[in-house]
């Protein structure tokens, strides 16, 4: 759209050189093309003399190179970008975006030098896409960048980066990557001014990721490497998918729930919690060690796949005492699921009693230990407004009637709305 405003005034009027556009001082004009692709940026030049040079100002770079491109079009591509990066004018670049999806050799080599020149140019913010296969080594000063504010590296190939990883100023890091099965992962993440850390990496047991980020607020960790958290107490946001299948029986693998609590125990002031099926699961076996209270958490959302994952469920609430909104999911439908008798905690857990208001079930059923759950929620959630179950996979037949036993189980609260919605359930 601001392409097409640009070619509409220079239509309009391409000799008039007080037109309200191209009247504007260059810094405002290289802000507006900051919006577009630097590719684009640069074909203004031929809107009229006035836009020459106005794309060389603009401070932010962002380049695609397309999956569906020939070899010749992507041969133009690191053409532009070294044409835009050596003709540039303004020192600093202040955002660089990079996406591509296929390099060979020299065209990694490419990126890499890319990546430095940024670094030379005091960049602020680096977003970085390489779907490839090979491995793929990042400069090492791109790791102890000063200026650096945001970092987002998503690659399906297997970035090589240093055990040391220190940013002084950086806020925002995102990193999706992958590795070989023989490279070791050793990751120690130093970060103060940190304030959102997402981590998605394919790794093993074996390895170690330690963070060390004081001020960090939201935390979304997806990896089964050892954990070790040095500081991560200002979090108030977390989802967290840590955790193997090691503690099924005929495990050989060490287990992974202490790395888990340990991780509790340092993000105790979180205030919305998510916790995925595979940590669910691996937290099961660890249910003798003390759970560290959370006073400051009122949204927790539990994904499970088997029933018996919800073990944990009184557990984790007899430490919540201010929760508000609990929503439970159950991802799988198992026919050859064993029984799981609920167990009910031996005292009322404080939520119950004081905060609790709004229960989601997604994935209930006709289970019966299932149903045990749902009715000590009801008789002891004594503020609840709104208790909402979505069964998944249920004939509608089966959804009435369960529907019909909801409504017929006690209730501590006389406000609450019990509601079976059935938009997933099938047809006769």
């Amino acid at each position: 759209m601001v392409m097409d405003a640009l070619l509409s005034e220079n239509d309009q009027d391409c000799d008039n050189k007080d037109d309200l556009i191209s009247g504007l001082p260059d810094v405002v004009l290289a802000q507006i093309l900051s919006f577009l692709p630097s590719k684009v940026a640069a074909r203004t030049s031929v809107l009229a003399r006035r836009w020459k040079d106005v794309w060389r100002c603009v401070p932010d770079i962002e380049l695609t190179c397309h999956p569906d491109q020939s070899a010749s079009e992507s041969m133009a591509f690191f053409a532009t970008v070294n044409h835009v990066l050596s003709h540039r004018t303004t020192a600093q670049i202040r955002k660089f975006k990079l996406s591509f999806y296929s390099a060979g050799v020299t065209e990694l080599y490419c990126i890499y030098c890319w990546i430095q020149h940024a670094i030379w140019r005091k960049v602020r913010e680096i977003d970085l896409n390489v779907m490839d296969v090979r491995p793929f080594m990042l400069p090492p000063e791109l790791f102890t960048c000063k200026t650096l504010v945001s970092l987002k590296l998503q690659s399906g190939l297997t970035f090589c980066v240093p055990s040391l990883i220190e940013f002084p100023s950086l806020k925002v890091l995102h990193v999706i990557g992958y590795k070989e099965d023989h490279v070791a992962v050793n990751l120690n993440i130093v970060a103060p001014v940190l304030k959102k850390l997402n981590i998605f990496l394919e790794s093993h047991i074996g390895d170690q990721i330690v963070i060390d980020a004081p001020e960090c607020k939201y935390i979304c960790l997806q990896f089964t490497a050892k954990l070790v958290v040095k500081s991560l107490s200002s979090v108030i946001d977390a989802y967290i998918c840590l955790g193997n299948c090691f503690g099924r029986p005929g495990g050989h693998k060490p287990d992974y729930s202490e790395y888990v609590y340990q991780l509790f125990r340092e993000i105790s002031q979180v205030q919305i919690l998510t916790l995925s099926a595979i940590t669910m699961f691996t937290i099961r076996f660890a249910l003798h060690q003390n759970l560290s209270p959370f006073p400051n958490l009122i949204e927790l959302s539990l994904n499970v796949e088997h029933c018996e994952d919800w073990q944990f469920l009184p557990v984790l609430l007899n430490n919540l005492p201010n929760l508000r909104s609990l929503n439970l999911q159950k991802n799988t439908l198992c026919d050859h699921e064993r029984d799981y008798d609920w167990c009910s905690p031996e005292s009322v857990p404080q939520c119950l009693l004081s905060t609790l208001m709004y229960v989601y079930f997604q994935g209930l059923n006709m289970r019966e230990d299932e149903l045990k759950m749902i009715e000590f929620l009801l008789k002891n959630g004594e503020v609840l407004k709104q208790l909402t179950v979505m069964p998944i996979h249920l004939a509608l037949e089966d959804a009435e009637v369960l529907a019909n036993r909801l409504v017929m189980l006690p209730r501590a609260s006389e406000s609450c709305d019990v509601e079976c919605c059935k938009d997933y359930c099938t047809s006769p």
